[in-house]
């Protein structure tokens, strides 16, 4: 596989512009004495090139009479309409005539801007820059998006859309392409971490990364090779899921920078393999001071309901390298979601669970929350399918929840009592 740079290098696009005479000396437009033309300068997009490296321009001065032309050249940068004095510059000499440059970018991966210009002097002695139409030179292919979703505890499904290809002259041919991951911030292809995907420059590409780490955020970036260097799209990421101590796995979601079981707990054991009591009868249910756990409707979609004594002991309920959220991690996650008064909606888990009353924009965050309901102190099943409430980690003495509705938007704070049976997510530590 060739050497991989890093920096993108893209498509060319070339915006014509109107001449204009721009003045960076103090001195007002040149008004020469006789009847002097102005003077053209033009940079020449037939010419814009790439070549062993290098990026060729070429340009023309044209003046009838009466104009002494002390410098030109080709000015460029990285915001548009370079100029000489605070731009990059290659000059070519003095007087009139057609020339061409060649230069390298220091960044591929960015927006340059090119324009030919000429510095006169009147024959009243009064000196000008005047500059001609510009050239864009975008990155050198257009990198779209790659779509990730965790397909199990190892395991991550990519679906990426290609590329638009450039068209400038020497850099069309695509060389290799192809996805590559890590779980740092800007992965690049290494040993046994990318997938290629051939040469042809628009089609799509899908594929199944495995062998990951259970609960892990990994970082995909799409990739193409050419003539000049590698191009890197933007980075997407995703996370594997996880599994408890009783085998039960579950899928990940990553939200802001924290990635969140995407379904309720549904372990009857804490994490060490030490047992919960399980579906008491309501009496014991009501009286017990010691964590407690009962079954859902249906605990494989709907996960179970553990008693506040589950969340506030020492022993760790969620599976390792994962926790019960505090109130700073739920209040983050609502934030991520735009606050309390919408973030209910987004984490719904869809019309079909919840109803479609508020139907625009339901579940979009992934988060899958589900309307289990809840199992009450006095031990009966209460609101399954129309409201669903999480544990808070909070102290024993003051247990705290929150719930989402089928008939709002919103999440909303309350206070509970430890007999009180509620679902649980876990968040990655």
């Amino acid at each position: 596989m060739k050497q991989f740079g890093s920096f993108l290098l893209g498509f060319i696009s070339f915006a014509c512009l109107i001449l204009t005479a721009c003045k960076d000396e103090t001195n007002p437009t040149p008004n020469p004495n006789g009847q002097g033309t102005t003077i053209e300068v033009n940079t020449e997009a037939s010419s814009l090139r790439f070549e062993n490296g290098k990026i060729l321009v070429s340009g023309t001065v044209n003046s009838k009479d009466n104009y002494t032309i002390t410098s030109k050249g080709i000015c460029f940068g990285l915001s548009a309409l370079p100029k000489i004095k605070i731009d990059s510059v290659v000059s070519v000499g003095s007087g009139f005539g057609t020339f061409s440059i060649e230069t390298r970018l220091s960044d591929y991966s960015r927006d340059w801007f090119f324009r030919s210009f000429a510095i006169s002097l009147s024959s009243s002695g009064k000196t000008d820059t005047t500059y001609g139409n510009q050239l864009s030179v975008k990155p050198f292919h257009q990198i779209k998006s790659v779509r990730l979703s965790a397909s199990g505890i190892d395991s991550i499904s990519f679906v990426w859309d290609g590329l638009k290809a450039c068209t400038i002259s020497g850099l069309q041919g695509i060389t290799g392409k192809g996805v590559c991951w890590g779980t740092g911030a800007n992965p690049v292809p290494g040993t046994n971490n990318y997938i290629l995907a051939g040469t042809n420059d628009s089609s799509a590409f899908s594929g199944l990364v495995s062998g990951l780490l259970p609960g892990t955020i990994y970082t995909f970036r799409a990739f193409a090779i050419n003539a000049a260097d590698t191009s890197f799209g933007a980075s997407f990421s995703c996370g594997t899921g996880l599994q408890d101590g009783e085998g039960n796995q579950y899928p990940s979601i990553l939200i802001g920078n924290r990635l969140w079981m995407a379904a309720n707990l549904r372990s009857s054991k804490f994490n060490d393999g030490s047992p919960i009591e399980d579906n008491l009868d309501n009496a014991r249910w009501d009286t017990t001071n010691a964590p407690a756990n009962a079954s859902s409707s249906d605990n494989g979609v709907f996960g179970r309901y553990y008693n506040y004594y589950c969340i506030s002991s020492e022993k760790d309920l969620c599976p390792s390298g994962w926790k019960i959220p505090d109130r700073n991690n739920w209040d983050t996650l609502f934030n991520a979601l735009g606050g309390w008064e919408t973030a209910g909606l987004a984490m719904k888990a869809g019309t079909t669970a919840w109803g479609a009353s508020i139907a625009e924009g339901q579940g979009s965050s992934k988060f899958k929350a589900l309307p289990a309901g809840q199992k009450l102190s006095t031990g009966g099943i209460s609101n399954a399918g129309k409201l669903g409430f999480w544990w808070i980690k909070n102290a024993i003495s003051n247990p705290s929840a929150f719930r989402i509705t089928d008939l709002d938007k919103g999440v909303f704070y309350t206070t509970a009592v430890a007999n009180q049976g509620f679902s649980v997510r876990c968040i990655k530590k």
